[in-house]
């Protein structure tokens, strides 16, 4: 109720995308609730209870988490729920390993139909926001990173750490490598679990990072969860590209995720997959 204003048809066609996640973002500043609960929602909460759903065979809960769905994308505008929705539903019927295939597959194929909608029709649209955005961005990213806090680490200082470290820029760190090196301000150039590591705290940095998502994946892997959830699951591992990672833990709803996993999840490959219902 509190969104149904900033409902945007257009973000069904990708089109104000952007316009619509600032604007989002600019309300969220005064409304943490929904500032964090979009994420666990969107990306954890409701597309476990869509596989549950299919499973259970209940349709009335699938259709409304659907469009549940579908609404948080209308005014959130985050390609991420949209796209997870139907990841969700494809790889329901997936194993683990035809699962690394197709998308594999998938990969190879957006990939080539990219460079011939280019350089036949002048269509950048998949280049944009497939190849490009997936698979070139994040990597790129990296470098400014590197380069501007070389020996100047900022201790997590515009985290959890900022009640004892002062923070020592006007601008959060995506912004100020946007207005640094690419003289746009505005560009949240979201970082990922390497650069954030070493922006945090050099190559310790790193090394921690590295070691507790190697925990979690760990820990994540001795639940024995049903490859029913593995839409949901990859979309966990892929969100660790371009996002810090304290804010993967809190706003984008990683730890819900494993909480979720210990409490609900956990051993659910054992009825799930071998009484194949």
């Amino acid at each position: 109720f509190f969104y149904i204003q900033h409902i945007n048809i257009k973000n069904l066609f990708f089109i104000d995308v952007y316009k619509t996640r600032e604007d989002f973002s600019n309300i969220n500043k005064s409304n943490p609730y929904t500032a964090y609960t979009y994420s666990w929602f969107g990306r954890f909460i409701i597309p476990c209870i869509m596989v549950f759903s299919i499973y259970y065979k209940n349709k009335k809960v699938l259709i409304v988490s659907f469009f549940i769905l579908i609404y948080l994308f209308l005014f959130g505008s985050h390609k991420s729920v949209l796209i997870g929705t139907f990841m969700t539903i494809f790889l329901y019927k997936l194993s683990y390993i035809k699962t690394v295939s197709y998308l594999l597959k998938i990969l190879i194929v957006m990939i080539l139909v990219a460079l011939l909608l280019f350089y036949t029709l002048d269509n950048e649209f998949i280049m944009v926001h497939g190849v490009r955005r997936g698979l070139i961005v994040p990597a790129l990213l990296d470098i400014p990173y590197f380069d501007f806090f070389k020996d100047r680490p900022i201790y997590w200082s515009q985290s959890f750490m900022g009640s004892f470290i002062d923070y020592p820029y006007d601008l959060k760190p995506p912004k100020l490598i946007g207005k640094t090196y690419f003289n746009t301000p505005k560009m949240a150039s979201n970082n990922g679990l390497i650069s954030d590591g070493f922006m945090n705290g050099g190559m310790l940095g790193i090394l921690l990072n590295i070691t507790i998502v190697s925990a979690t994946f760990s820990l994540l892997n001795q639940l024995n969860i049903s490859n029913k959830f593995f839409g949901v699951i990859i979309w966990f591992f892929a969100i660790f590209m371009s996002s810090s990672l304290p804010t993967v833990i809190l706003t984008h709803g990683g730890f819900v995720f494993v909480v979720l996993s210990i409490f609900f999840l956990k051993n659910s490959e054992k009825t799930m997959d071998k009484l194949n219902v």
